[in-house]
């Protein structure tokens, strides 16, 4: 069952980031969507460990460094990634050494 769920859980992040991603250039709202799920995602350690799989931190890495090509999602990816980086100063954020040296 665990192995579904994450295997679940990974579909979901990546199809929210796809809202976010030059693939999604006239639906603002979809992006907004998007968006403030994956930042309550920040919010919950389950979510959190799925938000920063490598997988999902390429994809959203990918996604922030698309530029021209990306103007309307861009500012809502940027924020995004703002907001993980700063769950790693976060002291009740229940985060291992071994998990943050393997997302850097």
């Amino acid at each position: 069952m665990k192995a579904i769920l994450l295997k679940k859980g990974t579909i979901i992040v990546d199809k929210l980031l796809d809202h976010m991603s030059p693939r999604n250039q006239d639906d603002l709202e979809s992006t907004l969507n998007a968006s403030t799920i994956l930042l309550d995602f920040c919010e919950n350690d389950y979510c959190f460990n799925l938000l920063t799989s490598p997988e999902a931190m390429r994809k959203l890495i990918h996604v922030c460094c698309q530029g021209d090509h990306n103007q309307q999602n861009l500012p809502y990816a940027l924020n995004l990634l703002t907001q993980i980086i700063m769950q790693y100063s976060d002291t009740e954020k229940e985060i291992t050494e071994e998990r943050k040296q393997q997302i850097q």
